[in-house]
């Protein structure tokens, strides 16, 4: 056709040489989307490929599954039985372990304290008033009954000393005076924890052997058969105490007959030798 003025200012070979340019990127782009269709073909069954080995590894697990199920009716049984006695030999080694550390607490608490259990009896009746350790267990054993509910003095329990030597101790202090300072020593603990323990024990004795079990006399009926006109013996005791500070106290609590002070108790005493009756102090 006719030539446009801007085609007039090309050259003729630069319009032939691009024209040559066209055939070649036509045959180019009509290559490469050759190409890309054919490798897009072959892509497509590489996943149907993966598709169906994932669905045939599921097949092989549901059949795995499938056979143990049918098989494990009579293995169950078997493995149940061997399960439970696993758990049984692991509970009973489990409570093994708990006795042993206990009895090494135990041997170490008796080494290192002033215990009982160590003690004798004549050794036990100085230090505590009692006759025998079956009557001082029988006290011990009554107090257990209230442990969880005792409120000690301080705001504190006493956990590194046992209940027993908990009572044990308290009961040296009201038999034999002892300071603070040396019970601390004996039993391996500070003056602090000695003040907490008996100042809470002096006062969950006397509510379960004062307030519940003499708060009344028993009546003369269980008296008569051996003493018919008698029903209560009366006498009155002294407990040394330490010198108060102030000087009103020094002239409630000094005995001129004991020569020391004192806090002074009448005590009831039935006919067969038991204490039926304590006064207040």
């Amino acid at each position: 056709g006719e030539k446009t003025e801007s085609q007039e200012n090309i050259p003729e070979s630069v319009v032939a040489i691009s024209e040559k340019e066209k055939k070649v990127m036509v045959l180019r782009f009509s290559r490469g989307t050759k190409t890309n269709f054919s490798q897009q073909k072959k892509a497509k069954p590489k996943k149907k490929k993966i598709e169906s080995q994932q669905t045939l590894q599921e097949m092989i697990e549901a059949a795995r599954k499938k056979e143990e199920l049918e098989q494990g009716t009579s293995g169950s049984v078997e493995r149940l039985e061997s399960t439970r006695k696993e758990v049984i030999l692991e509970a009973e080694l489990e409570q093994a372990k708990r006795e042993m550390i206990d009895q090494r607490e135990k041997n170490y608490y008796v080494q290192k304290h002033y215990t009982v259990s160590k003690m004798s009896e004549e050794v036990l009746k100085m230090e505590t008033g009692l006759p025998t350790k079956e009557v001082f267990q029988i006290v011990v054993n009554y107090a257990a009954r209230f442990k969880q509910s005792i409120n000690y003095f301080a705001g504190w329990r006493v956990q590194s000393i046992s209940f027993e030597e908990q009572i044990f101790i308290t009961l040296m202090k009201v038999r034999q005076n002892y300071t603070n300072l040396h019970l601390a020593q004996l039993f391996n603990c500070s003056v602090s924890t000695i003040a907490n323990i008996v100042t809470t024990f002096i006062h969950v004795l006397h509510s379960i052997l004062f307030i519940d079990l003499m708060a009344s006399i028993p009546s003369r009926d269980k008296n008569k058969l051996q003493f018919g006109s008698c029903r209560v013996v009366i006498d009155c005791t002294d407990i040394e105490i330490a010198t108060p500070g102030l000087m009103s106290q020094q002239n409630a609590t000094y005995s001129n007959y004991r020569g020391m002070h004192s806090f002074k108790v009448i005590v009831g005493v039935a006919p067969n030798g038991v204490i039926t009756y304590v006064s207040k102090l």
